[in-house]
């Protein structure tokens, strides 16, 4: 009786589980930080396998369209490749897989000195190598796991760089031109930042889901460790104490040994169903 009004109890005031209230807040979002480092490591690892090995194998467009300067893109491409593999090899690091979100925007950095490159090759503003910074600006934080912040310092560093290198790409200059393709990478590159919050904001939420799942799996595996001992401990007593009278011969009474008989009978009961009853707990 009393075991079932304390379970009562515990159910009535027991409150629901939430984000907000739950107790540890900081060892959660340290928690959430460790994991986005991970995936961005995991990402950038990836990223910079693929295009270690991609960027050269796209030279045979380039002596496609622009066969006259051919050989000075792919060297463009082999060392902007060599970069990837440089950054490749820091990411196995502890340096490297402490600070991922650094080398992801030196890649992105590099890719778009690439970029700027190729436009000076090919033709300035004209060159259609500029829809590779849009495409930079859209790409980089879908594959990234990282912050708004992150993605707004990617964006800034690209056009900054842009415009930083727009006397040498719009020749003649053109403030127009100029102003046209800064708006289209200003946009673009709020569309990659809100986009990337929004991402973070439901990757939060599903992981404070997993937190609080995997909290609760560990206090009910601890409240069914304390109750297994709690429970089974004192119906073994209960058990050794019968067949200890059982075995010594003070119980001379025919009635005596019968009552103790059931009470060893109902304790071995009780034992299998506590035992059934924790074992379908655990499942």
């Amino acid at each position: 009786m009393r075991l079932a009004h304390w379970f009562s109890r515990a159910r009535t005031e027991t409150a629901p589980i939430s984000l907000v209230a739950w107790p540890n807040q900081e060892e959660l979002r340290a928690a959430f930080r460790d994991e986005t480092l991970m995936l961005c490591h995991r990402s950038l690892y990836a990223l910079c396998a693929i295009g270690f090995w991609m960027l050269p194998l796209f030279a045979p467009f380039d002596y496609v369209r622009h066969p006259q300067v051919f050989m000075s893109l792919l060297w463009v491409r082999i060392a902007t490749a060599w970069t990837f593999g440089l950054v490749y090899l820091l990411l196995r690091a502890r340096w490297g897989r402490q600070h991922p979100q650094f080398l992801a925007l030196c890649c992105t950095a590099n890719a778009g000195v690439m970029l700027c490159a190729m436009m000076m090759l090919t033709g300035g503003y004209s060159s259609h190598y500029y829809t590779g910074f849009t495409l930079l600006l859209l790409t980089v934080p879908m594959v990234m796991t990282w912050s708004a912040l992150w993605t707004a310092l990617m964006c800034a560093l690209l056009t900054l760089g842009y415009v930083a290198a727009s006397p040498w790409l719009l020749f003649p200059f053109d403030a127009s031109r100029l102003a046209d393709q800064i708006s289209t990478l200003i946009g673009t590159g709020a569309l990659a930042i809100v986009t990337t919050g929004l991402r973070e904001r439901l990757r939060w939420r599903e992981f404070g889901t997993r937190w609080t799942i995997a909290q609760a799996y560990h206090h009910k595996s601890a409240f069914l460790a304390t109750m297994s001992h709690e429970l089974r401990t004192p119906i073994h007593i209960m058990i050794g104490y019968v067949d200890m009278l059982l075995e010594e011969a003070t119980v001379s009474t025919a009635d005596a040994r019968q009552l103790l008989e059931r009470v060893l009978t109902e304790g071995m009961q009780l034992h299998h169903l506590v035992s059934d009853l924790l074992d379908f707990a655990n499942v």
